[in-house]
């Protein structure tokens, strides 16, 4: 992962006192579910670092990215541009645990703060549309685009007998 520091120094002596951090960023993809998840270009990040004291920061604002993704029933390839707030601890080594990011002398390295926000925001299951019917099961085609003349049936045969059963009643 490719680091993003960010120089302390103006605000490392001074708890309460905060320094903006704006731009664009180039961060790394990542996995995701088994899936390689990779940024469309630079994300935009509006941020804030705060020093809050005894050695902690606290990272606050919002990044802006795009995200190259596989739809999960046409299997195609679409961006998805997601906006999650961001907001992260950082501690000096001497108090550094699993819930907080290290401070390295007087910087920080947001780029896993940045990339941990955006593997938040990858849905479970993508979709390029809400209306996308995925690809047909028996002959493999993309039912975006045409239908196909494939019979399909979709009744699970541990459930005939309750299939007979609504038949019978008229439902």
């Amino acid at each position: 992962m490719r680091p993003f520091r960010v120089d302390l120094f103006d605000i490392v002596k001074s708890p309460g006192t905060s320094l903006d951090v704006t731009g664009e960023i180039e961060l790394d993809g990542f996995d995701k579910g088994g899936d390689r998840v990779e940024l469309t270009g630079p994300a935009a990040m509006d941020l804030v670092v705060e020093n809050v004291g005894d050695g902690a920061f606290i990272l606050r604002g919002r990044l802006t990215a795009g995200l190259a993704l596989f739809c999960g029933r046409c299997l195609k390839p679409f961006a998805l541009d997601v906006k999650p707030e961001v907001e992260a601890l950082f501690r000096s080594a001497a108090v550094f645990g699993e819930e907080s990011y290290p401070v390295d002398g007087n910087q920080l390295d947001i780029a896993p703060a940045l990339t941990e926000a955006l593997v938040l925001e990858v849905p479970y299951a993508a979709v390029c549309e809400e209306s996308c019917q995925g690809l047909c099961p028996v002959c493999g085609a993309d039912m975006h685009e045409a239908p196909c003349a494939c019979e399909i049936e979709s009744s699970d045969p541990r459930l005939a007998r309750l299939k007979d059963w609504m038949e019978q009643q008229g439902r």
